[in-house]
């Protein structure tokens, strides 16, 4: 799937790097932020030519596209990662947000929010 966002022209919104933080040498708890934003400019969110992708790439590893929702709200989400992230548009401030859960150590990675041309 992320084949065709390659041959696609993608241009990036924004990139942040998600790094799990252990709670204390004992616990297996991590902590992650609980939203990740993306201010959309230069196109509307309802606009059917354009898809917003988040896609992630954890460190020396392949990208994985995540989820993406086309201006109409037709979408895909990663069914391997379905457990793990919900997403949303605020289309009053054009954001794409995406909100992780049951987050592990092994989601560490840059994330990146993206715009593909139909």
């Amino acid at each position: 799937l992320l084949s065709v966002f390659k041959e696609k022209s993608l241009s990036v919104f924004h990139s942040v790097a998600v790094k799990a933080v252990t709670t204390s040498s004992t616990s297996k708890q991590t902590m992650f932020p609980a939203s990740l934003l993306c201010a959309i400019s230069g196109y509307s969110l309802t606009d059917n030519s354009y898809a917003v992708a988040w896609i992630r790439q954890p460190s020396g590893k392949a990208m994985e596209c995540i989820f993406y929702i086309w201006g109409g709200g037709t979408f895909y989400l990663n069914n391997a990662l379905k457990n793990k992230f919900s997403f949303r548009r605020d289309m009053s401030s054009s954001t794409s947000i995406i909100t992780g859960q049951n987050l592990q150590i092994e989601d560490t990675a840059v994330y990146y929010c993206a715009r593909r041309p139909q």
